[in-house]
């Protein structure tokens, strides 16, 4: 995963500006009564903030070109309030491992926090499949 790759780097590049910055964003998201719309906002600008600090343009392309949007799905995808305690656990993990420079632990927690949002988008899609004629469409796996 893309995100994975620049949390790596950026363990290794980024400074306490950026740090603080995430920081900050965080602090925005965690904001009660946000809007959902609000809180998409500036989760994009978290992770596009670490993408951009790995320093790397061809991975920030990437990045931009491969993010799934999904809340412009025709599937609606609920995150329930364990996942968002959840989303912000592996956040300030995110950042923790950040500040600490250490690339192994940044990777490793990008990857999980994007392996549950793809796990709870696959969930919805499945759903949403299920007035489908059995054997029409095949369920989505983790990991296709």
């Amino acid at each position: 995963m893309v995100e994975g790759y620049a949390a790596r780097l950026t363990a290794t590049r980024m400074n306490a500006n950026g740090i603080g910055s995430l920081r900050e964003l965080i602090r925005e998201m965690e904001t009660p009564g946000l809007s959902c719309i609000g809180v998409n906002s500036l989760n994009d600008r978290f992770h596009d903030e670490i993408c951009a600090a790995a320093g790397n343009p061809i991975l920030v392309q990437v990045h931009r070109r491969t993010k799934l949007n999904y809340w412009n799905l025709s599937v609606p995808v609920m995150f329930t309030a364990d996942h968002d305690k959840v989303v912000e656990r592996q956040h300030r993990e995110l950042i923790a491992a950040l500040n600490a420079r250490d690339p192994d632990r940044a990777e490793q927690v990008a990857r999980e926090h994007v392996q549950q949002t793809m796990d709870i988008v696959l969930d919805a899609i499945n759903s949403s499949r299920g007035n489908q004629p059995e054997g029409l469409v095949a369920p989505l796996r983790r990991g296709d």
